[in-house]
């Protein structure tokens, strides 16, 4: 107002811009001193303060942390079960074992011996060709004293005896025939298994057992033996 009153010649136009500069200031559109020594915000892209949307990630709402919404696959080193396995036809071999081959002249032998005959003359003959073959016998022996019938298994114990030593083959037969139903089988079975004294722990209960056979034959053949063990079956002497 001062310089109004001092310049007298300002016009009406430069009055109006006078209050119009006034009246900006008084409304704030104009900084003061103190706004403009403040240093001023930086102005931030919304880019940089929006992420862009991850579709293989989620925000968790509890913990402001990123749960992964597909897991990685975990590779795991199974076994196939043979089921699934494929093979060649050309190339495969069947799964099943072939049967035991027997030397025909021994088969032929035993045959003569389990079979009926009124000559005893052919049933020397052809118990001496079987004792003959030795151990090349023990194979087929110890089969039919396995898996032979009544008269096969009778048969087959009482050739095993008599080949001696020649029998050890024969021993995993010879052990289970001590339980065999029939005794004659039982009690040749166990006198077989004495000529092996690593065997004679499972002979001598066999023995001692068949000394209350009703069969006379059968107690006649066990006290014999017992008596060949000597000192071994001394414990027996009361039976």
């Amino acid at each position: 107002m001062l310089l109004l009153r001092s310049s007298g010649q300002v016009d009406q136009s430069l009055l109006l811009i006078l209050i119009l500069v006034i009246g900006f200031s008084l409304s704030g559109c104009v900084p003061s001193p103190e706004d403009q020594q403040q240093t001023p915000r930086p102005t931030v892209n919304a880019v940089d303060t929006e992420r862009a949307p991850n579709t293989n990630e989620e925000e968790s709402p509890r913990l402001g942390i990123k749960a992964p919404t597909e897991t990685a696959p975990v590779n795991v080193a199974l076994a196939a079960p043979k089921i699934h396995e494929t093979t060649n036809p050309e190339t495969a071999t069947p799964s099943e074992t072939k049967p035991v081959e027997f030397k025909t002249e021994i088969v032929a032998a035993f045959e003569k011996l389990v079979n009926p005959t009124d000559s005893i003359e052919e049933w020397e003959k052809a118990n001496q060709e079987l004792l003959e073959f030795g151990q090349e016998a023990i194979p087929l022996l110890a089969d039919k004293l396995k898996n032979g019938n009544e008269i096969e298994r009778e048969t087959a114990a009482s050739a095993i005896v008599a080949l001696g030593s020649d029998a050890k083959a024969a021993l995993p037969e010879l052990r289970l025939a001590l339980k065999d139903v029939l005794p004659f089988v039982q009690v040749n079975a166990a006198v077989a298994l004495i000529q092996f004294p690593d065997e004679h722990k499972k002979a001598i209960p066999a023995l001692v057992a068949l000394l209350e056979h009703s069969d006379e034959s059968v107690r006649q053949m066990a006290t014999m033996n017992l008596a060949i063990l000597g000192t071994e079956a001394s414990n027996h002497v009361a039976d």
